[in-house]
């Protein structure tokens, strides 16, 4: 009988021995896909992945493509926060040939409490043998009580995290080996998106145009702006009911130093043209507009401004539409920077918040009246004056010799006369000397 029941102990302590190992296998399990998944060295240590529930930020520790044909990011998330949107930027191109897009991370994955992969949503894999993945950032979803209050009326989109990684995937006899070593991507340490009204209104409509810029400074001094690629999109909405109309779809433009714009400011017909480059200095900026007090405080802490769109009243303004709307620039962000340092030129990625603009506007606005009219025309007399008394002095004069009129067509008919057979003779000559030489022969 004791035989029997120390039996029964061993094989409940080996049975416990083997279920210990299996609930150890099944803990460490996570770590071992990311390293299988991942690359060979690649050494996940959960304890250097932390647990922080203050701390939203985002942290990209590894690539890795699928034989499927996906790209997926492990990031590390502190917080383990599973409400927020997160997207990344990349670009598969380098140096000057780069294009940076924003995807959006789905299919996640939970590896431990703080390690999670995403699949890049939309993005195709490159057939290449070398396959390139220019990583500047990584974005959440902005919230207002871990993130704070931002310039003015803006709203917050998404918030970015620096990378500034660029990943290099290359196949070598049908295996994949990455390697990964710092970009020079460009940080946006202060931006705001706002927008310029230009009013220039007539007799039954007002035919103004709206202005939007973003203006924003670096972590990096640069002396100068080649170009700039711009994401947003504009929307109209109505002042009483709060209803949403598309105006521009999220669209990506290329704005350059040689871009400028114009529009009509002042009354009616006597209003002047007001020109401004696309990109400028901040400096530049605040001399050339009227703006108000609030904006000339926001911009004290921003050093460019570039404008990425001009909305004309024709272009679907508040008084052509039968809607009174208010216009709104929506996740506008710089995704790539054209720029000059020290004679050297770079084309860099940009890490730089989604933020939409207020519908507030930020110069002030003149309350146009007969006064306001009156010196429109005074501006205008001022600028073409030397025309005017032209056109005066020329009508002046017609009335006066109007009795003369028909004697000075006649004689000017006479002039014409003249003048053509002096030309017909001057341009005859040569024939004419040919023609006598062959008759004296």
């Amino acid at each position: 009988m004791n035989k029997i029941n120390q039996r029964r102990k061993s094989v409940m302590l080996i049975l416990l021995a083997i279920l210990f190992l299996i609930m150890s296998w099944v803990t460490l399990l996570p770590s071992a896909i990311v390293s299988a998944d991942t690359v060979r060295d690649f050494e996940f240590n959960e304890a250097d992945y932390s647990f922080n529930e203050n701390d939203h930020s985002l942290k990209l520790i590894q690539i890795a493509e699928s034989e499927t044909g996906k790209l997926y990011v492990y990031v590390y998330q502190p917080s383990g926060a599973e409400t927020f949107s997160l997207q990344i930027r990349l670009s598969q191109s380098i140096s000057e040939n780069a294009i940076w897009q924003d995807y959006f991370l789905t299919d996640r994955v939970a590896y431990t409490d703080t390690v999670f992969r995403y699949a890049v949503d939309g993005l195709e894999l490159k057939p290449d043998a070398l396959r390139y993945y220019d990583i500047p950032a990584l974005y959440r979803k902005y919230d207002k009580d871990y993130d704070g209050e931002l310039d003015g009326e803006n709203i917050g989109g998404y918030i970015s995290f620096a990378v500034k990684q660029l990943w290099t995937a290359t196949t070598v006899n049908g295996q994949v080996s990455y390697t990964m070593q710092e970009n020079a991507s460009i940080v946006v340490t202060s931006q705001y998106v706002g927008q310029i009204y230009y009013g220039n209104p007539g007799m039954f409509l007002d035919e103004g145009t709206t202005s939007f810029y973003i203006a924003f400074d670096t972590d990096i001094r640069m002396d100068d702006i080649y170009e700039a690629d711009i994401s947003y999109g504009i929307i109209g909405e109505h002042i009483t009911t709060g209803a949403i109309y598309e105006i521009v779809p999220y669209q990506t433009v290329t704005i350059t130093a040689e871009g400028e714009a114009s529009a009509k400011v002042g009354w009616s017909w006597f209003a002047q043209t007001h020109t401004w480059k696309d990109i400028q200095s901040k400096d530049d900026f605040v001399k050339a507009e009227n703006l108000n007090d609030e904006t000339k405080d926001i911009l004290k802490t921003k050093k460019w401004v570039i404008r990425f769109h001009n909305l004309y009243s024709n272009d679907g303004g508040p008084w052509v539409k039968p809607l009174p709307l208010e216009y709104r620039a929506t996740d506008t962000t710089i995704l790539r920077l054209n720029y000059v340092r020290d004679g050297k030129t770079y084309n860099v990625g940009v890490v730089s918040d989604k933020q939409s603009s207020g519908t507030n506007i930020d110069n002030v606005i003149e309350d146009w009246s007969f006064k306001d009219w009156w010196e429109s025309v005074k501006a205008w007399f001022k600028k073409y004056w030397h025309w005017l008394v032209i056109a005066v002095v020329g009508v002046i004069a017609i009335i006066i010799l109007s009795p003369f009129l028909p004697l000075i067509f006649t004689a000017i008919g006479h002039l014409f006369v003249l003048l053509f057979k002096g030309l017909w003779w001057l341009i005859s000559a040569p024939v004419r000397l040919i023609v006598a030489l062959f008759k004296k022969e």
